[in-house]
């Protein structure tokens, strides 16, 4: 059998993990990290770019040049490796190569406990709109047939990847609160909160989408196949007036179309991209702001979108030194949405493509294959038109009311109580026209009574296109919340919660039996939301697969009834 040399490069891949509360502390792990290319005489020569310019260098650049990272490359010494284990450019699948270890990234961001509402009534944290964690987990679930890894579960990207049946809103943001009586734990309550946008139907400002593609090694196969069809129809929502630009990197980056009027030009160039040599991922980045800044003073909103599995290892791979870089330009109105569309279960870091959306004030999505990505074109819109920027909520509890509250989900996106009013600071965004759902587990006092407030949300954002700051409220009572007349989707939505806790391995979830909620679902009113939105199909899949949790008892809430 004929054999193929494997070029590989190790380097060490420091990460990021934002974890907030009143003073934010940053927590870094490592992972080793491979990256791989494919020598071949049968490889296809590269298309000229669309492009005279010359591949971009700077000062921050110039540190590991593209010449270095070959030659490290070169220099690093592999093992025979069959060629029915690789995919060349254009190939079917790069299947996990027996002589790479898996290189996966993912950081739990924990549990949030029992706050007493007597010591602490405010709860306050940025609002996202992301679900890249929900469909890791379906790819896992529904596509390797495991569990998703416990530390890529976020609650907040399970809640907000299914229809919530918030009513409309006027225009701007409005402000929902419902609850139930809590159908997993005895003698508590579950509080939902939904920030939702108004439907917007007036014609939206022009926009520059200029396209970030990594086309490393690790990229070869079905990840580069579907951010070509993710690009096609990105670009197919595109309306006159607009524009794009394609840059692609791997041991170094190039703009390969320059921002143009003729968007089909991108498409095709996307068309013709291959994969090759290492992972410059902090390069491709700053090629795509330096694209931006024109575009901006052109009048343009300017949406990078990354598209990428988020392993680098040339040049910065520590997202806290692009954070910066990254945040600035989304004040000046260049947001960053990152695609991850790598193997979730084997070569993939999580970490990356969330902190840098975060920071870049969009959105994170995970797509899962090629037939995922011609769908992405439905969600298309949401990377095109904003709803709100630096938008956090608040959520103010009554002490006489409730005894103790916790936050299911968010805890990287906690927001310090005083920092709510300062707009000179960076917030999250509402995820571009999508609803976006918190769920609060309550423990009422003993002396609560049903006309007594039980908590007040306020969502402070800035519209973008006035730049004015607004404000919006809503409260609920006890006596809302414990009627018993919950709509279907909101027990649709406590089912979802408890399954994100299940699989996140979360100590408040005392029966870590995904069939419970399968019996919930199949004995309450939200059995046809359940089998409509793919929520059942999801769970009977997850229910045969063994957990990755310990038998550890949940910690009680600290004077509950």
């Amino acid at each position: 059998m004929r054999k193929w040399r494997l070029a590989a490069v190790t380097t060490l891949l420091v990460v990021m993990a934002v974890s907030c509360s009143d003073s934010s502390e940053i927590a870094r792990s490592s992972s080793e990290n491979i990256d791989s290319s494919v020598a071949s005489s049968t490889s296809s020569t590269r298309p000229e770019a669309l492009s005279d310019l010359e591949d971009y260098s700077s000062a921050d650049a110039s540190s590991v040049p593209a010449e270095a990272a070959e030659a490290a490359a070169k220099s690093v010494a592999a093992d025979s490796v069959a060629a029915d284990s690789l995919s060349l450019p254009g190939g079917p699948p790069l299947g996990p190569p027996l002589e790479l270890e898996q290189n996966l990234t993912f950081q739990s961001s924990g549990v949030g406990s029992f706050v007493s509402a007597a010591d602490d009534p405010l709860s306050t944290f940025s609002l996202d709109a992301d679900t890249a964690s929900y469909d890791i987990a379906v790819y896992n679930i529904e596509h390797v047939g495991t569990l998703p890894n416990p530390d890529s579960v976020r609650v907040e990207d399970f809640l907000n990847s299914y229809p919530q049946g918030y009513p409309a809103v006027e225009p701007g943001l409005g402000v929902v609160l419902d609850g139930m009586a809590a159908p997993f734990h005895e003698n508590a309550l579950l509080l939902r909160v939904g920030v939702v946008p108004a439907t917007d139907d007036t014609p939206r400002d022009p926009v520059t989408v200029i396209f970030i593609v990594d086309t490393s090694g690790s990229m070869s196969g079905t990840p580069l196949d579907t951010t070509k069809e993710i690009i096609k129809g990105v670009i197919a929502q595109l309306r006159p007036g607009d524009r794009a630009a394609l840059v692609e990197y791997e041991s170094s980056a190039r703009v390969i179309t320059p921002p143009t009027d003729d968007i089909n030009a991108v498409a095709d160039a996307a068309a013709d991209l291959y994969t090759k040599g290492s992972t410059y991922a902090e390069q491709g980045i700053r090629v795509g702001y330096q694209l931006a800044e024109a575009e901006l003073e052109r009048g343009h909103n300017v949406r990078m979108v990354l598209l990428s599995d988020g392993v680098g290892n040339v040049g910065q791979t520590d997202p806290e030194v692009i954070l910066d870089t990254v945040g600035d330009w989304a004040q000046k109105g260049a947001t960053l949405t990152t695609v991850g569309v790598g193997d979730s279960s084997w070569y993939y870091n999580d970490v990356m493509l969330e902190v840098l959306a975060n920071r870049g004030n969009g959105v994170y999505y995970y797509v899962r294959s090629v037939e995922a990505g011609r769908r992405f074109s439905d969600i298309a819109g949401n990377v095109l038109r904003e709803s709100a920027r630096d938008a956090r909520i608040q959520v103010e509890f009554n002490p006489q009311a409730v005894d103790q509250w916790r936050l299911i989900g968010y805890e990287n996106r906690a927001v310090a109580d005083e920092d709510f009013l300062d707009d000179s600071l960076d917030f999250g965004e509402v995820g571009f026209a999508r609803p976006v759902t918190a769920i609060y587990e309550i423990i009422t006092t003993d002396n609560s009574a049903g006309d007594m407030r039980l908590a007040e949300a306020t969502v402070r954002w800035r519209d973008p296109r006035s730049q004015d700051v607004k404000s919006l409220s809503n409260q609920v009572d006890v006596g809302t919340i414990e009627s018993g007349r919950e709509s279907a989707h909101l027990t649709h939505t406590a089912a979802v919660a408890e399954l994100a806790e299940i699989l996140r391995c979360s100590p408040y979830t005392e029966d870590t039996r995904i069939n419970r909620v399968i019996d919930y679902i199949n004995t309450t009113d939200a059995t046809t939301v359940a089998y409509n939105s793919g929520f059942a199909e999801l769970l009977s899949a997850a229910s045969g697969l063994e957990t990755h949790c310990s038998s550890d008892p949940a910690p009680q809430p600290e004077s509950g009834k």
